[in-house]
C-alpha cells in the first residue's frame, strides 16, 4: 500500500511566542491526504487479511466526518474488485454536508445509513443478523481499531530514532498508542493526549490491546486527559487561534480535533516544566487533514 514509507519526514516545530526548541514532529500526514496518518498503519495488516482470506466484501463504520472512512474509501481504488460497505450513523441528508460521504460515493463505496441505536448494536456485535446480507465479509471496527491495527501501528516506531526519549500522540481509541507502546525503545516514554473525555475507557482499551497481542516488555506510558477542551470535536476559540498560529509558523498543517490538542498539550507541558530542556520530544502527526482541503 505505502510506496514512500521510507520518506516519512521528521522536522522541528516552531511554537507561537515561545523559544521551545526541543520538539520535532513525525509527519505521518505526509504519506497521503486521505490514506496517510495513523489510518494507513491501522489498515496495513487488515488489508493483508482481506487479501489472504479472499474476502469479497469489507465493511466498516464511522460518522459523516470520519477520517477512518476517508482512508477506508481510498482503498477502493486499489481494490476495485472488492465490495466496500460503510455503515454510517445518520441519514442520507448528511451527504451534501460532508466531503467524506460525497467522496465515498464517488469512489464506489456503498453507504448504509442507520440510526444511532442500531449503529451501536452493529459496532458491538459483528454477528448481528444485519450483516447476513453481505456474504464472504471482513468487518473492521469503528476507527479501524483492532489487534491487527495495533500490529500495524507498531511499525510506526520503525521510523522513530532512539534519540527521542518522549513520544507524544493524540488518542481517541488507544489502538495507535498501544502499537507505539509495543514498539517503543527502552529509553522512551509514550504520552497519549486524550482528545475526548474518558481516561478510564482509554486505559482499559490500551490494556486490552496490549494483553491480547504479543508480549510487551516496555510499557512506559502516560495518558493525559486534561487537554480535550470539553470533549471530542470541542474546539474553543483559543484552541482555534493556537492551531492557526502553528500553521502559520510551520510548513506543515495541523487540525483542531486531534493534532491541535496534542500540540497544545506539548506547549503547556514544556512551558510548565513537565518536560525539561534536556528532553527530546517527538510529536506523532496522525493526519486528519481532509477538511483543510490540502492537496
Amino acid at each position: 500500500m505505502l510506496q514512500n514509507s521510507h520518506q516519512i519526514p521528521i522536522q522541528k516545530v516552531t511554537f507561537p511566542a515561545s523559544d521551545i526548541s526541543n520538539v520535532s514532529v513525525l509527519r505521518l500526514d505526509a504519506i497521503d491526504l486521505h490514506l496517510g496518518g495513523n489510518k494507513y498503519f491501522k489498515l496495513l495488516y487488515n488489508i493483508d487479511e482481506l487479501k489472504k482470506e479472499n474476502h469479497q466484501t469489507i465493511i466498516s463504520f464511522g460518522g459523516a466526518y470520519s477520517n477512518h472512512l476517508a482512508a477506508f474509501a481510498s482503498l477502493k481504488s486499489q481494490l476495485p474488485e472488492k465490495r466496500f460497505i460503510a455503515i454510517v450513523r445518520g441519514d442520507v441528508s448528511m451527504v451534501e454536508k460532508s466531503i467524506t460521504l460525497t467522496r465515498l460515493y464517488k469512489l464506489g463505496v456503498e453507504i448504509n445509513f442507520v440510526h444511532s441505536q442500531l449503529y451501536r448494536e452493529l459496532c458491538e456485535n459483528f454477528n448481528h443478523e444485519f450483516f447476513n446480507q453481505f456474504e464472504n465479509r471482513l468487518i473492521l471496527p469503528e476507527g479501524g481499531s483492532n489487534q491487527l491495527a495495533v500490529k500495524g501501528c507498531q511499525t510506526i516506531t520503525d521510523y522513530i530514532p532512539a534519540t527521542f526519549n518522549h513520544l507524544v500522540l493524540p488518542i481517541a481509541t488507544g489502538a495507535t498508542m498501544a502499537g507505539i507502546i509495543r514498539g517503543q525503545q527502552s529509553n522512551q516514554t509514550v504520552h497519549g493526549i486524550a482528545v475526548l473525555k474518558g481516561k478510564d475507557f482509554l486505559q482499559k482499551n490500551i490494556e486490552t490491546f496490549l494483553s491480547n497481542g504479543e508480549k510487551t516488555t516496555n510499557t512506559n506510558y502516560t495518558i493525559y486527559d486534561g487537554y480535550h477542551h470539553g470533549g471530542y470535536a470541542k474546539v474553543p476559540e483559543n484552541l482555534m487561534q493556537f492551531v492557526s498560529d502553528i500553521n502559520q509558523l510551520n510548513d506543515f498543517k495541523i487540525e483542531s480535533i486531534y493534532t491541535g490538542k496534542m500540540f497544545w498539550a506539548i506547549y503547556d507541558m514544556v512551558t510548565n516544566g513537565i518536560f525539561s530542556s534536556n528532553d527530546n520530544l517527538l510529536a506523532i502527526h496522525t493526519g486528519g487533514l481532509q477538511y483543510l482541503h490540502i492537496d
